[in-house]
């Protein structure tokens, strides 16, 4: 009897997993950046010793956070010199507390330093905050999956590798020696509710709670949470479009010449959208 774990509202990974897939607090980095081009003491953001980098944030709730930043500190006056120009550029980025790729980074912050008018401070600092989101978004997407593929492989499951999925989203399918598959499913959508679903394929033996137990326990260690976590057995009928296209290709694959007829997926149950990301 095969099986599938859905977790609706997914909403951390552990800084540590952060930190593995090359993520760092844009609090640290632009931090940094500030306290090298003035001696003045920086908001106490900059300061803080731990900040939480494994909140998802949806690409949305940064950029009116970032707006909303941006447009109090114009409202604090005209600034003086160009210096201070681009100080007041990458200080809203400071009060952020999200996790960034610094490769991402690096040719927008670039390109505020080398900027030659308050003007073009301004134009580079707007590419800047629009770095920011775009980088947040995939490096989270980057430590899932990455966790993901760890679970998978602590549950028995050594093979793995990406397939083709939506935009802002991944998928993946992970086999065992037996060929039985374990294929796991990411989707976000603007500011809804993100869902990590895992399906179990191919189990005949009554195994599947211990495997999916085992991939439960791993997620945790990375630190991955959710609004809550919902198992069901399938019966032996695939429910994720994954799947389904797995169970097509092998057999296609074990049946040559023979072309699988079309494959219904089973209902999926419906509910409300909730919104959960940080504001």
């Amino acid at each position: 009897m095969s099986a599938v774990t859905s977790r609706p509202r997914v909403r951390s990974v552990s800084s540590s997993t952060i930190a593995a897939a090359g993520g760092v607090a844009i609090v640290a980095l632009i931090g940094r950046v500030l306290r090298e081009m003035t001696t003045t003491p920086q908001p106490t953001a900059i300061a803080a010793a731990q900040v939480e980098t494994g909140l998802l944030r949806s690409p949305q709730s940064v950029a009116r956070e970032l707006a909303a930043l941006a447009s109090a500190g114009r409202n604090k006056g005209v600034v003086a010199t160009l210096d201070a120009a681009k100080a007041e550029a990458l200080r809203p980025l400071a009060d952020l507390t999200v996790a960034v790729s610094p490769a991402d980074l690096k040719p927008c912050i670039v390109a505020v330093m080398a900027a030659h008018t308050t003007a073009d401070a301004q134009r580079a600092a707007l590419a800047l905050r629009s770095a920011v989101v775009e980088s947040h978004d995939a490096l989270f997407r980057t430590a899932l999956r990455d966790a993901c593929a760890t679970a998978s492989k602590a549950a028995g499951f050594l093979n793995v590798h990406s397939v083709p999925a939506v935009l802002g989203g991944f998928r993946m399918v992970a086999t065992d020696a037996q060929g039985r598959a374990l294929v796991t499913e990411f989707r976000q959508a603007g500011d809804d509710s993100p869902e990590l679903e895992t399906e179990l394929v191919g189990v005949t033996d009554g195994s599947c709670q211990g495997i999916l137990d085992t991939f439960d326990i791993a997620l945790a260690q990375a630190g991955v949470e959710s609004s809550g976590t919902d198992r069901r057995w399938t019966g032996g009928v695939c429910e994720s479009a994954l799947a389904h296209e797995l169970i097509k290709r092998r057999m296609a694959h074990t049946v040559p010449g023979v072309t699988p007829a079309p494959v219904r997926p089973a209902p999926r149950r419906t509910s409300r959208p909730t919104k959960s990301y940080a504001r």
